[in-house]
């Protein structure tokens, strides 16, 4: 399905998880890893283009569990998030909008996703973000300009800083969906959303 203005996807799945004890990468829920829920919920939302980026380790699990996507390998994710994001967007180069999507958010419904795509296609010039219940959440749709301005490593403020430094638009766009605000950072938030612990050695 073709679609202007196109929008890709950039799903960072690089962090090693130190709170919640192992890479988030490797989260499953009721047997399926997130990775691919979060790539079968954006196909269906009708975003072609999608880019996971991940550390060399976790190469061949996301290969196995997402399935024909691209995969871009993160040779120093410690330089932080946005050295993922610059990866990933470097893999769009087509792209008009890029949504950068957070593996450690699996709970998003297709339907947000299809929301943020159509009102980015309303709005291309502006950063399109999901709002549920009064807070702001994940994931965010970035025109290209601001994609091109992300930096190799992270800066103070991350990826916020950036949006606020660049005086674009941003517009919140009202959802019912409360999983754009639960993401998985602990064991706790873990167990409380139900989620799971791939065996890692198996993997690699």
């Amino acid at each position: 399905m073709s679609q202007f203005p196109e929008i890709g996807a950039v799903i960072l799945a690089a962090g090693r998880g130190r709170r919640l004890g192992t890479p988030k990468v490797m989260l499953k829920q009721s047997g399926v890893s997130c990775l691919a829920q979060i790539v079968s919920r954006l196909r269906q939302a009708g975003i072609e283009r999608i880019v996971a980026v991940v550390r060399s380790e976790h190469h061949s699990w996301a290969v196995d569990k997402a399935g024909t996507i691209e995969l871009a390998i993160n040779p120093r994710p410690e330089r932080g998030m946005l050295s993922s994001l610059y990866l990933g967007i470097r893999h769009l180069p087509h792209c008009q909008g890029v949504m950068v999507v957070a593996v450690d958010h699996p709970l998003v419904k297709t339907d947000t996703y299809r929301s943020l795509v159509r009102a980015f296609k309303e709005m291309p010039q502006a950063v399109v973000k999901p709002e549920s219940r009064g807070r702001a959440g994940h994931p965010i749709v970035i025109p290209r300009q601001l994609a091109a301005r992300v930096p190799t490593a992270d800066i103070h403020g991350g990826l916020s800083a950036l949006i606020r430094s660049s005086g674009m638009n941003q517009v919140r766009l009202k959802v019912d969906d409360d999983g754009v605000t639960c993401n998985i950072n602990t064991p706790a938030d873990r167990e409380r959303l139900g989620g799971e612990v791939a065996n890692e050695r198996k993997h690699l």
